[in-house]
């Protein structure tokens, strides 16, 4: 939904807001001159110098579709949560910033070590600027995968599954915690600072949003202090109930194909994608997605219920044996591992870069 994120506490030191999350200072502090030849390299670009001269186009017809959707919805009556007027508005302000093309969409995913989440191992970015391609049917979009040197040890897959070699853009950059922090600090600053002050609004999209921008704190980037921001878990919760929904769940929900989440370049990409498809109209209505779920269609059970349902089909299937009923099934054979089955899970090129300026004149050049 759109919010204005509270302002991050100062350190006292550098200038820079940040958050700690638990008590923790960032690993660095941003060098503010090595941010500024970082920016201005950005701002030199042939793809980013276009930009300025691109306006956006504002087509009523967007706007009216949007109008048209609001007034011949039964579901904002029927739907509590879309009853109420401030929540039944912000949505409809978000819809026309967003199926309008009137705001570029930044969306952010950050994995973690599953044995010490305060260790960022990936930074995933993919951006849509609607400005020069607003009428396109297929839009262009900046994606961007980074992986930490430092930690390109420190790998999931016990709790989490292990997808940082699956990135399914372009190239991975393998670069410091300083230089992808600085690469970070630079697109916020030109997407959210730069671009909005002469007019182009921007926000900042993620599945479970806080959690990654609490990530990106403790690393030294930070945001302005009045952003917009869309959540696409908040946004399913208007009308799927009160519980989080994973962003498999929910890109499952209204179809999109989807392969190697966990790895922060995919997820963000798919996030943005699921952003769009929240916010279209057409979208809400084929997928039902202003119709409020049955909560005793779909009851949230409590520990003792779902250990009494355990249970109870351990019991069932125990009688099923007796009646010799059940065939047990035998587990799959494990896989061998040899060199070339090893090479079929990398999907993607990874390239270790020494600077922040190197990647962009890799990504945009």
């Amino acid at each position: 939904m759109m919010t204005g994120l509270q302002d991050p506490q100062d350190n006292g030191k550098s200038g820079i807001h940040i958050h700690y999350p638990n008590n923790k200072k960032p690993t660095y502090e941003i060098s503010k001159e090595h941010l500024l030849e970082v920016t201005s390299h950005l701002e030199t670009l042939p793809q980013f110098q276009t930009l300025e001269d691109e306006s956006l186009a504002h087509h009523i017809i967007y706007q009216s579709m949007v109008d048209k959707y609001a007034n011949n919805n039964q579901n904002f009556k029927t739907n509590p949560r879309l009853a109420d007027p401030r929540t039944r508005n912000n949505l409809l302000e978000l819809m026309k910033d967003v199926y309008g093309r009137k705001s570029i969409l930044f969306a952010l995913d950050v994995e973690a070590w599953e044995l010490d989440t305060n260790i960022v191992t990936e930074i995933g970015i993919a951006i849509y600027d609607p400005r020069g391609q607003a009428d396109s049917l297929i839009p262009a979009t900046i994606q961007l995968h980074i992986r930490i040197k430092e930690h390109l040890a420190r790998t999931n897959g016990k709790y989490v599954p292990h997808h940082a070699h699956n990135f399914n853009g372009n190239t991975s950059y393998i670069m410091s915690e300083r230089e992808a922090a600085t690469l970070t600090q630079s697109l916020i600053n030109f997407y959210f600072i730069s671009a909005e002050s002469k007019g182009t609004g921007c926000y900042l999209v993620g599945h479970d949003l806080k959690g990654d921008v609490k990530w990106m704190n403790s690393l030294g980037v930070t945001f302005p202090s009045q952003f917009k921001s869309l959540d696409t878990n908040y946004l399913f919760r208007i009308s799927h109930g009160k519980e989080n929904i994973s962003l498999k769940r929910a890109l499952a929900f209204v179809h999109i194909p989807f392969a190697y989440l966990h790895n922060a370049g995919n997820d963000a990409y798919y996030t943005l994608l699921l952003a769009m498809k929240l916010c279209d109209p057409h979208s809400r209505v084929r997928y039902r997605l202003d119709v409020l779920i049955n909560v005793e269609t779909y009851p949230t059970l409590t520990k003792e219920e779902k250990k009494e349902r355990k249970n109870r089909r351990r019991q069932e299937k125990l009688e099923a044996i007796a009646r010799g009923e059940h065939v047990e099934q035998k587990p799959p054979a494990p896989k061998q591992t040899t060199k070339k089955s090893n090479r079929k899970k990398l999907t993607c090129e990874s390239i270790e870069l020494e600077s922040a300026i190197e990647v962009f004149d890799a990504m945009f050049k």
